[in-house]
């Protein structure tokens, strides 16, 4: 252990990392007459401080070892919260309410009134029925902890406070008794919901873990955590508002696009009924509220009744070409990027816009949708937000390029570019004539300029005494709405043409992440080298027209290939610049939530995802759990294969939806598949080594 040349003590040191664990003790701590070893440790994923190797000759061969350990169980923040209580609704006496309100009546008028009349007669009947509430709590609540039990609780303490006051011991004993009944009453409680909530959904992670964040392990970051310096709701929302970017976009760009057609096509938006309303609003899951005051689950507790008037200012939105006002703003809830947030730059904004609006969107991005997968109007390698395509797509296309050019002796280098806040920086007016461009008849026009004009947003904080800091509405003259359906759409959309301007090198994209790569003889470095920044002066010359922001300092390009390959690369001393500024080469860089590395063997990315593996596995040990749940989840550790599928080189991603209808990306290659499975089995043996389980698929 003192070394770490040992194997066994290698692995031991291997298994501590991936259960993120340090070992702590660095001297002798046993003694021969010839030797001096380590072999007692102290392991911890806590800070241990005044560790102390006291050796005793007389006592013993091995030291006595102390130390201290700081652990504090972190008290819960007191909080003021506000809802409303609509499990307490009489159900009989509001659907008599609902059904006496003329909801026809809303049908007639302009959009703009209708959405107002709606928002007025929801707003009045849930304040009739279940009134805001405002609710101080000093301690987590969880839900095993039933009305009932409180009752057994209120009975117990009443029962400890009378034997402390009388010193009797019939009293005593009936305060024992109580007691044992609420801990035995409380365990079984907490049982059954462990049983229900999570064992139930051992084979649905996503719920499980949904379950588990919400009522068990505390998970989330609260926009009341914020230091007092960061309270002020008007400087942050100033904050977010201040989005780099050139607004000014050249005429001639303009009239290009106003005036071209991409081809003869041509969208319109359509009318929607009753049913596909319906579909909409039960395939939404989020009941954030937005500014209006309106959740989902208000809304569908007066279907069917409402859906008549939600569907017609649907259709009146999408015949007229307006969007309505009331839609338009949006609520900011700053959250802390890191743990101790101590600037403006370390707030996150998470926008909520009217639940409303969501059905209205999600019927024209559908349409919208259709339409440019019918006309082939999207990149082929533009893998974001479509169907059938995700993060997984992106990589296997890259990574084959990149092997498949290994196998012919070719390196290569990979740029991995970055745009500052891109979806707040589209210009508005570009993408307009985009629009335009891209075969949108005058009313889609006219909503889609109704959609995006005239927006604000407000930042909300919550202090932890309850008092909500609003601050001023402001415009928001750029960019697609935050937290929308159509945001990523319209974005990708807005970058299809970009890859007009790639011409020597290969390239994918996922949203507003680009990597551009390109395969080369090792010894033909400089060449290639000065065609990828020719190619990356390019793509920064078309972001600069687009009204984009590359951040220089957050691009990374990494040389990719085979040890020998590698060194004759680095050889050459490869700079790889973009206007101008120098782009910091790095070993290993995160693509798209994969850890890359230069060899492509991707061993620390098992490696971190094995540890967060184990991670949740301690979390579900904590738990009511049987032994078929633990074995099912270790098993499942090995699920970090990168997606890796295990098809042929050449064969189409047919289980990603990728067929030749859209792209052909070939599947991975069999040294691809083999490097990954290798990392995963690599970590698997480190662990089972230690834990006697195996997660190797058996």
């Amino acid at each position: 252990m003192l070394g770490s040349c040992d194997g066994s003590a290698i692995k031991l040191l291997e298994f501590l990392e991936h259960m993120n664990l340090r070992q702590y003790v660095t001297k002798p701590t046993h003694f021969t007459d010839h030797s001096k070893t380590l072999l007692d440790v102290i392991c911890s994923s806590s800070r241990v401080m005044n560790v102390i190797i006291d050796y005793v000759p007389d006592l013993s061969s091995h030291a006595f070892i102390s130390c201290e350990l700081n652990v504090r169980k972190p008290k819960p923040v007191p909080r003021w919260i506000t809802y409303r209580p609509l499990g307490d609704i009489d159900i009989d006496v509001f659907n008599e309410h609902v059904n006496c309100i003329p909801w026809e009546l809303l049908m007639k008028g302009n959009i703009n009134e209708s959405v107002a009349v709606f928002n007025m007669l929801i707003s009045a009947l849930f304040d009739i029925h279940a009134p805001v509430k405002t609710l101080y709590l000093k301690d987590r609540s969880y839900p095993w902890i039933t009305q009932t039990i409180k009752d057994m609780m209120r009975l117990r303490d009443k029962a400890h406070a009378k034997s402390h006051r009388t010193k009797l011991e019939v009293d005593k004993e009936y305060y024992k008794q109580l007691k044992s009944l609420v801990n035995v009453a409380l365990y079984n409680e907490k049982r059954a919901y462990y049983r229900y909530y999570i064992n139930k959904n051992m084979n649905d992670p996503r719920n499980l873990w949904r379950n588990v964040k919400r009522n068990i392990v505390d998970f989330k970051k609260d926009c009341s955590d914020l230091p007092q310096h960061l309270g002020d709701a008007d400087l942050i929302n100033d904050h977010f508002l201040g989005v780099p970017g050139n607004d000014s976009i050249s005429i001639s760009q303009l009239m290009y696009f106003y005036y071209h057609r991409f081809c003869p096509a041509v969208f319109s938006l359509k009318e929607i009924n009753e049913s596909v309303v319906l579909k909409i609003i039960n395939s939404i899951k989020t009941n954030a509220q937005g500014a209006d005051g309106i959740t989902l689950k208000m809304i569908l507790m007066t279907l069917p009744r409402t859906l008549g008037v939600i569907t017609h200012i649907v259709n009146t939105s999408l015949i007229s070409g307006i969007f309505p006002d009331l839609w338009k703003e949006a609520i900011v809830k700053p959250l802390p990027k890191v743990s101790q947030p101590t600037e403006l730059k370390d707030l996150r904004p998470i926008s909520i816009l009217p639940f409303l609006s969501k059905i209205i969107e999600k019927a024209v991005c559908m349409q919208l949708r259709g339409y440019l997968n019918i006309n082939n109007i999207l990149p082929q390698k533009q893998s974001g937000f479509r169907a059938g395509r995700s993060t997984s797509t992106a990589l296997l296309n890259v990574v084959d390029d990149i092997l498949a050019g290994q196998d012919i002796g070719l390196g290569a280098i990979l740029v991995l570019l970055d745009y500052s806040r891109a979806f707040d920086t589209l210009n508005t007016k570009l993408l307009m004539a985009k629009l335009t461009y891209y075969g949108f008849d005058d009313i889609a026009l006219k909503w889609f300029y109704s959609y995006l004009s005239d927006r604000s947003q407000r930042v909300e904080v919550t202090n932890l005494n309850g008092i909500r800091n609003v601050s001023a509405a402001a415009v928001i003259n750029k960019g697609v709405p935050q937290g929308s359906i159509l945001g990523p759409l319209l974005f990708i959309l807005y970058t299809a043409d970009l890859p007009g301007c790639i011409l020597d090198t290969e390239y994918h994209l996922y949203a507003d992440d680009l990597q551009v790569y390109k395969s080369f003889i090792p010894t033909e470095t400089e060449t290639a080298v000065r065609k990828i920044n020719q190619e990356l002066d390019r793509i920064a010359e078309w972001s600069e027209k687009n009204g984009l922001v590359l951040n220089p300092s957050k691009i990374k390009f990494i040389v990719l290939g085979s040890k020998k390959q590698i060194d004759v690369i680095n050889s050459y001393g490869p700079v790889v610049t973009i206007k101008n500024a120098n782009i910091q080469q790095v070993s290993e860089a995160r693509n798209l939530g994969v850890l890359m590395d230069s060899n492509l063997r991707f061993e620390k990315h098992a490696n971190n995802i094995v540890k967060q593996c184990y991670y949740r596995l301690r979390v579900l040990y904590k738990f009511d759990l049987n032994a078929q749940w633990h074995n099912e989840a270790l098993n499942n550790v090995s699920g970090c294969r990168c997606g890796a599928s295990e098809t042929s080189r050449g064969a189409t991603l047919e289980s990603t939806g990728l067929t030749d209808n859209t792209t052909t990306l070939t599947a991975p290659p069999v040294a691809f598949i083999q490097r990954v499975r290798g990392a995963a089995r690599r970590a698997d043996q480190t662990a089972s080594a230690f834990t006697g389980y195996s997660t190797a698929k058996r």
